[in-house]
Formats: C-alpha cells, sequence, structure tokens
C-alpha cells in the first residue's frame, strides 16, 4: 500500500533524526575508547552519557524546524533552528542547525515603510500588518513570512490607508512609500508638458486658419470687383493657395487641440501646489483606501 507524502517526509526526519543521534552517539563512543576491543566498547557504551531532556528539546526542533521550512513558514523556521543551534545541543544537531538557520535567514522578506504627511517625513505613523502593530517598520524592514500580507497605516490628522502586499521567499527588501494629506479634497490634475506644447501648435494653426481664411476671402471679393469673369490663373491660384493653407491649418489647430486635451485627461493627478488644501499624493499602484485614495512605490534597498 502506498503511503502519502506527509508520512514519507515525516518518515525521512525521524530517519535523520536517528542518523544525526547515532553519530552524536558513536562519537562520543570513539572519544572514549579510540582503540578499545569489542568488549571495552561495550563497557564503554554503558559508560556514555544518557540522552537528556535538553537533548530531546534539540531533536524537537531540529525535526520541527526543517517541517517548518518545507511548509514555506520561514520564520517559525528561522526559531526553531535558533533554538537547536544552541551550545547545549549535541555537536552534530548544533552544525546543522547553524548551516540551516543561515539559509532560512537569507531568504525571509522584509518589507518598510516611509510615511510622509503634507510634504514632510512622519516617524509617528501608525503601522500594522495583518492586524498586529508593526511600530519598527518605519524605521528599519521587518521579516515576514511569504505570501500576502494587507497593511494598514494612519495618521490623527489623514484618512487611514489600507493595501495588500505579495512578498516571496529569497525577495530582496522592499520599501512602500506613502504620501498623505488631510482627507476631503480631490487631487489636482497636473498639465503634461507634451500638452502645453499641442495646445501652443493647436493656437497657432487656429490663428493661420482666420488670417488665410479672411485673406483669402478679402482677395476673392478684390477679383470679383476688378477682373472677374477674366481673371488670370496666376490671380486665381494666389486665393486656392490661401484657401488651401487655411484649410490645412484648421486640421493641424484641431488634431492638436483635441491631442491636448486626451493626454491631459489621461494624466494622472498629483497633490495641490497649496498644503492646506487636503489630498492625497499619487504613486505607482493606485490602492483603496477608506476615504481617501493611496498609492504604493515598491523599492528594493
Amino acid at each position: 500500500m502506498s503511503r502519502s507524502p506527509a508520512l514519507r517526509g515525516t518518515r525521512a526526519l525521524r530517519l535523520a533524526r536517528c542518523a544525526v543521534w547515532a553519530a552524536v552517539f558513536g562519537s562520543s563512543l570513539a572519544s572514549r575508547a579510540p582503540h578499545a576491543e569489542p568488549a571495552r566498547v561495550r563497557a564503554a557504551a554503558r559508560l556514555a552519557p544518557a540522552r537528556t531532556a535538553a537533548d530531546d528539546a534539540c531533536f524537537d526542533r531540529h525535526e520541527l524546524g526543517q517541517e517548518l521550512r518545507q511548509g514555506g513558514k520561514l520564520l517559525e523556521s528561522r526559531a526553531a533552528f535558533a533554538g537547536c543551534a544552541a551550545r547545549e545541543c549535541p555537536a552534530a544537531v548544533q552544525r546543522d542547525c547553524e548551516r540551516w538557520l543561515t539559509e532560512v535567514a537569507a531568504r525571509v522578506p522584509r518589507v518598510g515603510f516611509r510615511v510622509t504627511f503634507e510634504g514632510q517625513a512622519r516617524s509617528d505613523a501608525s503601522v500594522s500588518i495583518d492586524g498586529t502593530p508593526q511600530p519598527d517598520a518605519l524605521a528599519e524592514p521587518i521579516a515576514l513570512e511569504p505570501g500576502v500580507h494587507r497593511y494598514r497605516v494612519s495618521l490623527p490628522a489623514a484618512s487611514p490607508v489600507e493595501g495588500e502586499l505579495e512578498l516571496r521567499a529569497g525577495d530582496p527588501a522592499r520599501q512602500i512609500v506613502l504620501a498623505l494629506h488631510a482627507p476631503g479634497a480631490k487631487p489636482r490634475r497636473r498639465v503634461p508638458t507634451l500638452s502645453w506644447v499641442l495646445g501652443g501648435v493647436g493656437v497657432a494653426g487656429s490663428a493661420s486658419f482666420i488670417g488665410f481664411g479672411l485673406s483669402s476671402r478679402s482677395l476673392e471679393h478684390q477679383l470679383e470687383g476688378s477682373c472677374s469673369p477674366l481673371c488670370s490663373d496666376d490671380q486665381i491660384d494666389r486665393v486656392q493657395r490661401r484657401s488651401l493653407i487655411a484649410n490645412i491649418s484648421l486640421g493641424i489647430g484641431l488634431t492638436s487641440l483635441a491631442s491636448a486635451g486626451a493626454l491631459y485627461l489621461l494624466s494622472k493627478s498629483e497633490e495641490p501646489a497649496a498644503p492646506a488644501q487636503p489630498s492625497l499624493q499619487l504613486g505607482l499602484a493606485p490602492l483603496a483606501g477608506r476615504g481617501a485614495l493611496a498609492n504604493v512605490e515598491l523599492r528594493a534597498f
């Protein structure tokens, strides 16, 4: 009958535990009687130190740390390995746990927060992750288990901001940047530079349309009173050229104005220029908050 993967994994850990204990026991015997005859070795075995409760605790952490590591619980695994890496544990167990402790610590993801209010950095913001207060997250990146976490950042004068972040084992440390402002005001929309340029082209095209259009109409009336219907081809071409330039200018002007308006509508909002006006600065990724909007910028240290 086939066994489940979990059962096979448990049996493998127990076998490894037995092997470590055998190595500890064997090293103890070898240190006491490296050149003894079989009878003397058996006698030395009877004199070997008995397995204590402290040894049992070390082996339990040795086994538990591996199970937690396989289950993706890196923080709990790190704590277990730190317990069996103590000097009180058998040397073989201690060596294993020290090595695994280093490996797990390098794969634990970390995240920090930087909060500003009205453009000023604030270190008194309240940060909680998964419902647990994390005051140290504002000073330095803190270690978290891999997976999805929900955070909440609040200040007395600003609306609380909530969001989610996903951490993976082995990721570099991240920083969440939040710029907070007093709640209530709508963010002011920034006019892109290209909108200003296209708007200027649109105004110039409209002015050119009006100028050449009036000039073409004036010249046409002048020719009607002086030479029509015997006007020369050159005189007629002058009227048509001015009319063509007016039409082209109109097309360029309308296209430029429409493009400038579209860029303005698609541009992101920014905080108001006056600090007294409440808003919340936008960053890279929009996150939903209660009573306010927030955006998050994730950066590696």
